[in-house]
């Protein structure tokens, strides 16, 4: 039986080693065809999908190719510091229009409004937007056209945001966080991507006590 079972095993092992020879690992991937793409003359590509769950709601994402890779030590936080200063002022939503604005439409910021920082990327997005208000679907695609390239980064909100930043970073020092931390630094060992994780404060306080946008 133990014999049987053995074979049986080697039997599929060479089978999916043949399966997997026939593929092409470098090839991209199929795009779905219900997706509609394009490339705007300031370079950025869009993405466009029609989609009926939920109904009558619209999503909104905007994905910047930059994360904490691209910082130096003395830049330690900046791409996510960034992140949270897209919410902070505008030029076409000073202070925190993007939140009053869209929350009158009931998108509350955390669960329809965020934005996460990795270390490769840096992603905004707005999700389950009502659909019924054209004006409220141009407001969207406005912020999203803010936050390529127009943050206002006035003083007093960098200052503001300080605090704000320290503490998310001291209340995700969790156990679960630690253990998910190891693995990681086993994984990626010396490289880049271990050594910049997208959180400020890394090994010390730096950016929120000296880091000036």
């Amino acid at each position: 039986m133990k014999r049987l079972f053995i074979l049986i095993t080697f039997s599929c092992l060479l089978f999916l080693q043949g399966s997997f020879a026939q593929v092409d690992l470098q090839a991209p991937l199929p795009q779905d065809p219900n997706i509609v793409t394009g490339k705007l003359p300031n370079g950025i590509v869009y993405y466009l999908r029609h989609n009926e769950e939920p109904k009558g709601r619209a999503s909104f994402y905007i994905i910047r190719n930059a994360g904490a890779l691209l910082e130096n030590d003395e830049q330690d936080g900046l791409a996510h510091f960034l992140e949270h200063m897209a919410f902070q002022g505008t030029k076409n939503f000073p202070g925190k229009g993007i939140i009053t604005s869209l929350e009158k439409h009931g998108v509350s910021f955390g669960r329809n409004i965020n934005a996460y920082t990795a270390q490769n990327e840096t992603v905004y997005n707005l999700s389950d937007v009502p659909t019924n208000s054209e004006s409220l679907l141009d407001a969207c695609l406005l912020i999203l056209h803010d936050w390529s390239y127009y943050l206002t980064l006035e003083d007093d909100e960098i200052d503001a945001e300080r605090g704000v930043i320290t503490e998310e970073w001291r209340t995700r020092r969790t156990p679960q966080f630690r253990i998910q931390k190891q693995p990681a630094s086993a994984s990626f060992s010396i490289s880049c991507m271990e050594l910049t994780p997208p959180l400020a404060i890394r090994q010390r306080k730096g950016i929120c006590s000296h880091i000036s946008l």
